[in-house]
């Protein structure tokens, strides 16, 4: 696999909206004097994903044998495990699944406050992105609001942010695919230095275990 690290330099930045590209509505030019937020590693398989804002678009891959989207970036879906897999352009709009207001802890070009939300991409409520929310008061957020994308331009990165939707009724929540009060049935134990031992000593019993089901 190859990639390339973007390094974190002076920048200029560059908001995009699904509403406009480069010269229209939606662009908001900003400079920045001062290292910005840490950005991405960019691979072959989701540099689409992080340039697809160059055009006010968000865009994620697709399963050509269900029509499941599929995020993070994939070589098999992981719903029919078919590899016959596209890129699709959405609408950008979400429903606001959850959120936690920021007040403490700044980071390099995202000073405190901040709201960092997950939401839930329209076209496949199964999709959530961990994004921030801007053009926002914190006080007036709830759940199930309905938010569309607003491209944060780092470089050649662009970071698809999320803003409230103006007078858009609110949605249902969508369904967790594993309930929260279920989440430990899903989480591997960690590895301790005790029970690494214990598995190197005894591989042949862990194959008679594997085999026996």
């Amino acid at each position: 696999m190859s990639y390339r690290r973007i390094p974190p330099p002076t920048r200029t930045l560059a908001r995009i909206s699904n509403r406009g590209e480069r010269g229209r509505v939606g662009v908001h030019a900003l400079t920045a004097t001062t290292p910005g937020r840490p950005l991405p590693l960019i691979t072959q398989e989701n540099e689409f994903f992080w340039t697809s804002g160059a055009d006010g678009t968000l865009r994620f891959q697709e399963c050509q044998a269900c029509d499941a989207l599929i995020h993070p970036p994939a070589p098999v879906c992981r719903y029919c495990r078919s590899r016959d897999i596209g890129i699709r352009a959405v609408s950008g709009k979400a429903t606001l699944a959850g959120f936690t207001l920021n007040q403490r802890f700044s980071l390099p070009g995202m000073p405190a406050p901040y709201v960092v939300a997950q939401v839930a991409i329209s076209e496949d409520p199964r999709i959530r992105l961990t994004t921030t929310l801007v053009e926002c008061d914190p006080e007036q957020l709830e759940l199930g609001q309905r938010v569309e994308v607003v491209f944060e331009h780092l470089d050649d990165v662009w970071l698809p942010l999320f803003r409230p939707i103006p007078d858009a009724p609110p949605a249902a929540l969508p369904d967790d695919e594993i309930a929260p009060e279920r989440f430990g049935e899903h989480v591997r134990p960690m590895l301790t230095q005790r029970n690494s031992r214990t598995r190197s000593r005894s591989p042949a019993s862990a194959c008679r275990r594997s085999v026996a089901g």
